[in-house]
């Protein structure tokens, strides 16, 4: 049997770092606004294509699976000139499950076809009436 060393790791201020690599920290966080502009219902499949876990301490293993709570998604359109867009995956409650950033609508629709299986047409515009 052979024997491995273990690693020996930074700290996030060491200057070797991969925190550090090169990437420069904002001196103010951003704020960001969006709108929702469209939402759809699904049904997560049974061998799903991404999965969605949280921490669950105190057991093994220390995470859940929580892709089978998604139900509803929304686009939320960020109101800048990036085009950018936020997919937010809800569960029957309305409460977020996750939320993903996508560069564009066209492709944040594309993705959630691979995701869902949901095509471009069963998209709704949203309201804050719709369940």
């Amino acid at each position: 049997m052979q024997h491995f060393k273990r690693a020996k790791y930074f700290s996030r201020n060491s200057p070797l770092s991969c925190y550090n690599a090169g990437v420069k920290k904002p001196s103010q966080p951003q704020t960001r606004t969006s709108k929702k502009i469209l939402c759809a219902t699904v049904h997560s499949p049974q061998n799903p294509r991404v999965r969605f876990f949280a921490n669950a301490p105190g057991k093994s293993p220390p995470f859940d699976d929580i892709t089978h709570r998604v139900k509803r998604l929304i686009i939320e359109e960020i109101q800048d000139d990036s085009g950018e867009c936020y997919l937010l995956r809800l569960d029957s409650e309305g409460e977020l499950v996750w939320r993903t950033l996508h560069p564009s609508l066209q492709e944040t629709k594309w993705y959630v076809e691979f995701e869902f299986g949901l095509p471009e047409e069963k998209w709704q515009p949203y309201s804050d009436a719709a369940p």
